[in-house]
């Protein structure tokens, strides 16, 4: 009776040791979250990064109307997956004011190779950025939206660069 006692908690300790590592992993991971490892600027102002992470994230395009036809309401929604770089960073990123129209209300997105060359820029629109913080604003949160954006870039970068373009009040 003891040595059977004796072989189940060597089993149940052993288990313990082997698997604690899954025990330990955090939402993001148990979601399929990929950790990268950049450093970061906005419009070249260093930021502290807290956290930061590749994942797949379901989306929806979604558009609703009324006819004035009919008494009624119409729509149309379409579902897909995209890839989405989440930040978090402990100062807000910089906004910038710019000349041309075209680039407001955008955000610049540059990424530079391991030597600090840039190797890739790109304008996203403001809807492919979405960010928040903390009540005390200590924290704030950047999701990325990486549809269409090459992934060629993103293997090679080391270091990204984002800003915003708006007006400064």
């Amino acid at each position: 009776m003891l040595k059977k006692l004796t072989a189940i908690i060597i089993i149940l300790s052993s288990n313990y040791i082997y698997f604690s590592n899954a025990l330990a992993q955090n939402l993001s991971e148990k979601l399929g979250a990929i950790e990268t490892g950049f450093t970061m600027t906005s419009y070249g102002q260093d930021k502290e990064i807290v956290e930061q992470f590749i994942i797949k994230r379901a989306e929806k395009i979604e558009n609703m109307g009324t006819s004035p036809f009919y008494d009624n309401a119409y729509g149309l929604a379409l579902g897909y997956e995209s890839f989405h770089l989440e930040v978090v960073v402990t100062k807000k990123l910089e906004t910038v004011e710019s000349d041309n129209k075209e680039d407001l209300w955008s955000w610049e997105l540059s990424l530079f190779d391991k030597d600090g060359q840039k190797i890739y820029t790109t304008l996203l629109p403001n809807r492919q950025v979405t960010f928040s913080s903390n009540p005390d604003e200590s924290l704030t949160y950047y999701n990325i939206d990486l549809q269409g954006f090459p992934l060629a870039p993103l293997n090679q970068a080391h270091h990204l660069d984002l800003f915003y373009y708006g007006k400064i009040d």
